[in-house]
């Protein structure tokens, strides 16, 4: 028993490096120019910024730009501009599309050391865009039922004052 238990951990621990290194980085060429936009004004910043506090914050005005312009895939603001406006059909094209990207994807952890390359999306930046589409498709699917269901509130209505 003493023995199994290390043999156990050791091995899953290969399992999961393994894992992980069959994951490949999925790089999206607009959201490269953005992380080298950013990495870039960053890597100024730190230059120029003598005091440490303010050093920790280089770059985050313009991530939170480009967020609230929804140029940064996986956000809310992203999925809006990029799914809002698109029919059911064409919004369930998208996330076949997106659950097959998703699946090459790589998906790090705190434990991983990896650093995300420059235009990476990772496997929750794709889940989370799934997410927002399914719940897209969800609100649409309930404004048809109750468009449905006050049609024929109005039919019954109208049926019962013709009587």
């Amino acid at each position: 028993m003493n023995r199994i238990l290390p043999i156990s951990i050791v091995a899953y621990l290969l399992l999961c490096s393994w894992a992980i290194a069959t994951e490949k980085p999925f790089i999206d060429p607009g959201e490269k120019q953005i992380d080298e936009k950013i990495k870039s004004v960053t890597q100024e910043c730190m230059k120029r910024e003598k005091n440490p506090m303010k050093r920790l914050t280089c770059g985050d005005d313009l991530r939170k730009k480009y967020e609230m312009e929804g140029k940064i895939r996986g956000t809310d603001q992203y999925c809006e501009l990029s799914y809002g406006m698109l029919t059911p059909e064409i919004l369930k094209e998208k996330l076949k599309e997106l659950r097959i990207k998703g699946r090459s994807a790589r998906r790090l952890s705190a434990l991983d050391v990896g650093e995300i390359l420059p235009g990476e999306v990772l496997k929750e930046d794709f889940r989370n865009e799934e997410f927002w589409i399914e719940s897209r498709l969800a609100q649409m699917q309930k404004a048809r039922t109750d468009e449905t269901a006050r049609q024929l509130k109005r039919h019954r209505n109208q049926a019962n004052q013709s009587e």
